[in-house]
């Protein structure tokens, strides 16, 4: 069994970190939309732009649940699509009358 000799060993960060003036937690606030509430955006700051959705997808402040959010939302008439890189949504289609599910 090997031991460190130094109790202290160096710090390869600082002891405290400047939070990104843009975003709380990697996300940055948007706007709020009538039917999905609040939304956040990916920090381009923080963790660049997301190679599938070009940065475009939104994320609900809110949903507890992936199954509550889809049910209220098609309860509202609408079915979000999903960045398949970030699990943003891209967009919301209107559900019409007599539409089927796929």
């Amino acid at each position: 069994m090997t031991t460190n000799p130094d109790n202290n060993p160096p710090f390869d960060k600082p002891p405290f970190v400047v939070d990104c003036a843009y975003c709380v937690e990697g996300f940055r606030p948007l706007n709020v939309d009538q039917f999905m509430g609040p939304l956040y955006q990916g920090c381009i700051h923080c963790s660049g732009i997301c190679r599938g959705c070009d940065g475009t997808a939104v994320f609900p402040a809110a949903p507890a649940k992936l199954s509550d959010f889809l049910a209220a939302l098609n309860a509202q008439g609408w079915a979000p699509t999903f960045c398949p890189s970030c699990l943003g949504v891209t967009v919301l289609t209107l559900i019409l009358p007599g539409d089927t599910l796929p």
